[in-house]
């Protein structure tokens, strides 16, 4: 094989090697090569996020045309409607055109409550280090997806809200630990979401903050 032939097989093996790498970077299926770490804060999440734990963020590129295509029940990253310099974490509940509303602490879209199931009711700690048990819900999406919420108490502020339509370009957001979150009912103070705000979709939980171990769970919604 002459020098030539060498060289080009050598820059074709290369092309070809890049020509993977970068099919792997922008596929959807290796989110792992263009994922981002994060640390839950809070509670607002919980039972799915605990305070502590650390998760994956398949992140989104815009520099390179990607768009948040969005999808009830993703748990997203995305900068704060007001302050684009916090990022928070919720899940998608309403999409651009819908009509969204709390009534007795229960999800209703266009006029229609989301299936919801009774869960077993876990340990809740008081700041004053009293403990309770509080009531857990498998919230069914009309999408067939599913995941669980809190219910901390009955009568809530926010159990009760007018109805919400979603612009859009928007997305309507909640925590699942629905009496301690700070999200989309708060109108004046977080509002809708901007689509273009959205940085990424948390896919796995690494670290277990309760826990203080490595874990390796799926985030994706039943």
């Amino acid at each position: 094989m002459t020098r030539t032939a060498k060289t080009l097989l050598l820059s074709g093996l290369v092309l070809g090697i890049l020509a993977a790498i970068t099919a792997a970077f922008f596929s959807a299926s290796f989110y792992y090569l263009r994922a981002k770490p994060f640390e839950t804060p809070a509670g607002s999440m919980r039972p799915t996020l605990q305070q502590g734990d650390s998760f994956l963020v398949s992140q989104i590129f815009p520099i390179i045309g990607e768009r948040y295509a969005p999808e009830r029940g993703d748990i997203v990253v995305f900068r704060h409607p007001q302050n684009q310099g916090v990022t928070y974490v919720k899940r998608v509940i309403g999409l651009p055109g819908e009509r969204i509303q709390m009534k007795n602490g229960e999800v209703y879209l266009n006029g229609h409550p989301f299936e919801r199931q009774k869960a077993e009711a876990i340990e809740e700690k008081s700041r004053d280090g009293q403990v309770s048990l509080v009531q857990t819900y498998r919230e069914i999406l009309p999408n067939g997806r599913s995941h669980e919420v809190i219910d901390l108490q009955v009568d809530s502020r926010f159990d009760e809200t007018p109805e919400f339509e979603v612009p859009e370009g928007n997305l309507f957001v909640l925590g699942d630990n629905r009496d301690n979150s700070i999200d989309s009912r708060m109108q004046e103070h977080f509002g809708f979401v901007p689509i273009e705000n959205v940085t990424g979709i948390a896919r796995h939980i690494y670290f277990s903050g309760p826990e203080a171990g490595f874990v390796w769970r799926s985030l994706e919604a039943n």
